[in-house]
């Protein structure tokens, strides 16, 4: 008797999940491969998340929207060799908070930004792809509008080389 209760119990659920879930879809290439998978979630803040794919099936990348189908939260990006790509924090359609950018052959960090309202703006610094040590190739100061005020540069061993503008 509790074997048949718990089995209705989970049918009971699996429908009601199904119903719920009438919104997802799924796009594939010719080649039967998925091409994009989304995934829609009216319980929570987050409206949908889409995963997008390479003809492969490698992942390409991982997108948030909010209820307003406008990009927010992490989003993430991939090369075709599976390796990530970038990093980028979204709020209400813009970038805001920390970028993160990577080289493609060895997945090392090539450089970070900071975002608000899709300006660059604070501080960011480029790094050289060599090794996994990610040593600085160059620092760098935006101001409010997004541009370069003063930039670091530094060599492959990281040895001050010359700076450019002026740090306020």
């Amino acid at each position: 008797m509790k074997t048949i209760f718990y089995l209705a119990l989970i049918l009971f659920i699996l429908g009601i999940n199904s119903c719920s879930n009438d919104k997802n879809k799924r796009v594939y290439y010719p080649n039967g491969i998925i091409k994009t998978l989304t995934i829609v979630n009216t319980e929570s803040n987050m409206q949908k998340i889409e995963y997008d794919f390479f003809e492969d099936g490698e992942l390409k990348e991982i997108k948030r929207y909010n209820n307003d189908h406008v990009l927010d939260g992490e989003q993430l990006s991939f090369f075709d060799n599976g390796k990530l790509e970038q990093k980028l924090q979204f709020k209400k359609g813009k970038a805001n908070g920390c970028g993160y950018y990577f080289y493609n052959l060895n997945g090392t960090l090539k450089n970070t930004r900071y975002f608000r309202n899709d300006k660059q703006v604070l501080y960011g610094a480029d790094y050289w792809g060599n090794d996994s040590m990610n040593i600085i190739k160059a620092t760098l100061h935006f101001n409010d509008s997004g541009h370069i005020y003063y930039k670091k540069n530094f060599s492959e061993n990281g040895q001050f080389i010359n700076e450019e503008g002026k740090n306020n």
